[in-house]
């Protein structure tokens, strides 16, 4: 099972009805769609449905509350997959993705929180730095999570620890550590170089799955766009 996106860009003008479709292979039974703000994690609009098997009803799954604006439609017959816009504004300027499973998790229960206390970082090549992340979780077994994200990249999962130990990911097996205290778990990151700018963000709960075949579709509209500040830390280098 393959999903692609029909156009890798797309441009619109305010005011314009905009569709971003994929195609896909193989037997689905639903496509995912998210949105992503630059600096920000991604965000769940709908779920596209196409039931249990191709002549079933097919059904929309909207995200809670549902985005304005935003409408999907799947065509089982051609194996495509539509993410429809209407009255395309600037607040819609963003990388937007289809997946063939969930990329991003539920929320954590209201009791479980997690603190980045330093939002930006800067450090110079060949240095040691380290990126704090506060916890506070009511499960006896708490699992903390730390990811990676570079410009217009997919989150990538860099290791997880508990009281009883961890793991890291493949790609992060040499220079990044952590140790899981009662309430804080820091990454520490050894002889920075500048692939190691990126936005770093430590979670209770997995935000990312086993898809890194997940293919993103960016939408840029003929005005300039803002973002707001977000609660990830950046890093960046000193060259």
């Amino acid at each position: 099972e393959v999903i692609t996106p029909k156009s890798e860009r797309v441009f619109a003008l305010e005011g314009d009805n905009v569709t971003l479709s994929c195609n896909y292979s193989g037997s689905v039974r639903g496509v995912h769609w998210y949105r992503q703000y630059a600096g920000s994690p991604p965000q769940f609009l709908i779920l596209e449905d196409s039931g249990v098997v191709e002549t079933s009803k097919k059904t929309v799954v909207y995200a809670d509350p549902p985005i304005p604006r935003l409408d999907g439609n799947m065509n089982v017959g051609d194996k495509k997959v539509d993410l429809e816009i209407s009255s395309a504004e600037v607040s819609d300027s963003a990388l937007y993705y289809c997946a063939l499973r969930p990329t991003v998790t539920e929320k954590c229960r209201s009791e479980d929180t997690v603190d980045q206390p330093d939002k930006h970082v800067t450090e110079a090549e060949g240095r040691s730095v380290t990126l704090q992340c506060k916890y506070k979780t009511d499960s006896v077994q708490e699992n903390v999570f730390w990811f990676i994200q570079r410009a217009n990249d997919f989150p990538k999962y860099i290791l997880r620890r508990s009281k009883y130990g961890g793991e890291n990911g493949t790609e992060f097996q040499e220079r990044f550590h952590s140790e899981l205290s009662s309430n804080s778990v820091p990454l520490m990151i050894k002889d920075v170089s500048v692939s190691d700018s990126a936005v770093y963000y430590c979670a209770l709960r997995p935000t990312v799955t086993g898809n890194t075949e997940t293919l993103y579709k960016n939408l840029s509209l003929c005005n300039p766009m803002r973002t707001s500040n977000t609660k990830r830390q950046r890093l960046k280098e000193n060259l």
